[in-house]
Parts: C-alpha cells; structure tokens; sequence
C-alpha cells in the first residue's frame, strides 16, 4: 500500500521545557467563589466594576444567550478536544489545538500548542503554553478556551492569551452557547466525586453557577447548537436520566428516566440510546430521537437478537453510528434513518471508532496492528462515506474511505484531513497530508 505520509515538518523536543506558561496575562481574573457574589474586575486603567446583585430586568437581559450567526448553528457550537486527560486534540476550520504530557515533570505538567493554517501549505505554531491542562475548546471566532492550572484561560488565534476565571478546582470545559463557556468543577468541599456546573460569560464578564443535580460520579455532558443535555452520574453500570438545561434560564428538565448514551445530528435532534430499567444490560436498547424544536421523544428501534448495537458514537442527517462488541469481534454499524435498517460498516477484531475533533458528527474508525504487549503501533484511519459509495484511493466500493495509512500509533481523534494519534516517542511531530497529523 502506497505510504501517504509524505513530509515531515518538524519535530519539537518536549523534553527539558521549563514547566512555565507562556505570555500569561492574569488581568481580568474573577473568582469562581460562588454565584450571585460581588466580584470585582480588573480594568486597564487599574479601576475596578462590581458586579452586583441585578434587578429583575437586568437578570432577565443577562439570561439572553448571545445570537449565533454562524453557519452552523445547528451543529456543535465550539470543538471540544477528544482524547484523555494526558493529551488531546481540537480543530476548527484551519485552527487547532494540541495538549500533550512533559515527560520530564513528575507533576501533571502538559504542552498545549496552538496551530493556524493546519489545511493549508504555510501551517504554523503559533502558540504554546505549558501547565497542567485538562482540555481545549475552539469556537468559530478564532477563539480557543482552555482549563490550565484551576483557571479558565482565553487564546485569540493572531493574538493574546489571557486569564478569564482562577480559583476553579479540577475544571474542565464542557462546551459554549453564545458567548457563555460551560464548564464543571469541584465545589469548596473539595468532593472531586460530586461536580458543580457554571458558565462564563465572555461579554459581560460575569460567571454564574447552574442549580443542576445528579452530578455524583460519570456524568455525560454534550453540547449541540444552543442545547445543554447530559445523562446524570453513574458510578456502576446503569442507566440514569437525561436531562436539558435551557441555555437562557438555566433551568433543569428531565427528558427521560433511563439512559445510556446520546449523540447529536446536523439538524438539531439528539439521539439517544435508552432502556426500561437503570440494568440495560439485562434488557434491549431502545433508540430514540428527540426533536429540539417540539421536546417530543419518538423511538426509533429495538435491539433485537440479530441486531445488537452497543454504543451510540455519532449522529449526522443521514445515520446513526454505533460500536459494540459480539464477544469475539468489535463491530461498527450505523442505523439508516432513509431506509430505517441497521447496516453493517465493519466487523473485526483490531478496529476501533474514532471521535471526530471539529463537529463530531463525522464517522471515522482505525484499523490497527499491535506488538507482543498489546500496544498499538500502526494504524489506518478510515471514514464512513455512505452505503456503496467509492473509496478513489483504493478504487473499492465498500463504502469505506481511506484518510491516511501507516500511522505510527495509536489514533485517538479526527477532522477532516487532520488526525491525532499517540506514538511510541517522547516528540511532538507534524506531518502533511493536505493538513496536518499530530502525534504524541
């Protein structure tokens, strides 16, 4: 097979960094001390401006969630990096965002490096910082949002960095609606079990808390146009209540008692995977759609014997992408919402779905080899185009399109011509294929 890895650009030792961020501008910091509390904002003249408590019409103008004039609005509204916690990617149109570990810091010390241009042939580093990182998030402003050392930073791409939030124990973004920044956080008792929920307000400069419950152990949050689900905590196996925050009033409504997973389209529909008791593993999964624009909830199949799905991973205006596993192989399908049949995409035993890092409505899946220990140390990456569609590189009409071969690790996330994998090295290199690869 032809390699398609064609040149190497560059490669930046992380070894011996300094563990210190770059360009750290703390003017503007709010304390994240509890909502409906005085803070106090730094200006540039060195004045200050409380914020206070609001009268009524006030409140109701901060509940107003800035307008989103993008393109697409109904998709995901900013790119949240997928990964783990000890590297991740992010892209947004010819933005990116990669965090990987200082493997000379014995603390959680991470690079996080900026990228501009990555689709085209001038692609450049613009940027990096140096802390602990959890995630990245790009939105469609040549923005990216990041949680660095229990604070909420703000990169403009061509920009400056600077300090929105501090004081926000073991942060992580969760998304943005308008110009607020969802993210969930430790409260003052330190219980890393039991998250709080807040957003920041990048207009006003304002952060408020969100009165949500069922935040005790894994909770599943997604953030799809100006749409807030998440499925409550689990600490076991089962299924638990999804529930939607209102973007303008923050108010919580439950949607249905027991689910498993959720994934959202391009049309403004979630999708969700659920069962007839919290023990999903005892009975079938149930498919269902849930309209944005009525709040009606409508099934859309059953698993059966010869139809079990597993996870739902994505969601486009065409299918519904699922990865399980049949006791022997991994096994990729997806639901065809034209024909309303389950149809296989790929069945085997070293394959593996892949998040999409920009509007994770794209399906991707590696094919990989692994050495004597189990480790993945060449990959394939692959996209699902559709039923019986053809692969030009290959010239194969199996449905299936060939992204990029011979990949030197584990692949963890994609976007478009863009992918993001681990590999056996103590580097951070990119390479070209009409954009970039990032590895670890």
């Amino acid at each position: 097979m032809k390699k398609l890895v064609v040149l190497m650009l560059a490669s930046l030792m992380l070894a011996g960094c300094s563990g210190q961020q770059n360009n750290n501008n703390t003017e503007n910091t709010v304390s994240i001390e509890g909502a409906g509390q005085e803070k106090a904002e730094e200006q540039e003249d060195g004045g200050t401006e409380k914020i206070a408590q609001t009268t009524e019409d006030e409140k109701e103008t901060e509940n107003e969630v800035s307008e989103d004039t993008s393109e697409t609005s109904d998709r995901t509204q900013a790119s949240l990096s997928v990964g783990g916690n000890t590297s991740g990617m992010a892209k947004r149109g010819d933005n990116a965002a990669i965090y990987s570990p200082l493997y000379t810091s014995t603390d959680p010390q991470r690079k996080c490096v900026f990228y501009e241009k990555v689709l085209t042939p001038d692609s450049t580093k613009e940027y990096s910082v140096e802390g602990n990182v959890t995630n990245v998030l790009i939105d469609d402003n040549n923005k990216a949002y990041f949680m660095m050392d229990d604070s909420l930073y703000q990169y403009t791409y061509g920009g400056t960095e600077e300090c929105l939030l501090s004081d926000i124990p073991y942060g992580e973004l969760i998304g943005e609606i308008g110009s607020r920044i969802y993210f969930q956080y430790a409260g003052p008792e330190m219980d890393v079990v039991t998250m709080h929920l807040a957003y920041y307000d990048t207009e006003s400069g304002q952060q408020n808390e969100i009165q949500a419950g069922d935040l005790q152990g894994d909770v599943e949050f997604l953030i799809g146009g100006s749409h807030f689900f998440y499925i409550g905590g689990r600490t076991d196996a089962s299924a638990k209540p999804l529930y939607e925050i209102d973007a303008n009033s923050s108010e919580v409504t439950q949607i249905d008692d027991y689910v498993v997973g959720m994934a959202y389209d391009e049309g403004g529909n979630l999708y969700y995977t659920a069962s007839e008791s919290a023990d999903y593993l005892s009975n079938p999964l149930i498919v269902k759609k849930y309209d944005t624009e009525t709040g009606k909830v409508s099934e859309i199949f059953r698993e059966t014997e010869d139809t079990k799905i597993g996870s739902i991973v994505a969601a486009d205006n065409n299918y519904l992408y699922f990865q399980g596993y049949d006791g022997v192989d991994t096994v990729l399908s997806c639901w065809n919402l034209e024909k309303e049949a389950l149809e296989n995409i790929k069945r085997g035993t070293n394959i593996k779905y892949v998040p999409d890092c920009e509007y994770q409505n794209n399906f991707y899946f590696s094919q990989y080899s692994t050495d004597s220990e189990g480790t993945i140390i060449s990959s394939e990456l692959y996209k699902y185009l559709g039923e019986n569609e053809v692969d030009t590189l290959r010239n194969v009409q199996d449905g299936l399109g060939l992204v990029a071969n011979e990949i030197e690790g584990d692949i963890q996330g994609a976007a478009g011509n863009c992918l993001f994998y681990v590999g056996q090295r103590e580097t951070l290199t990119d390479y070209r294929i009409e954009g970039f690869h990032a590895a670890v």
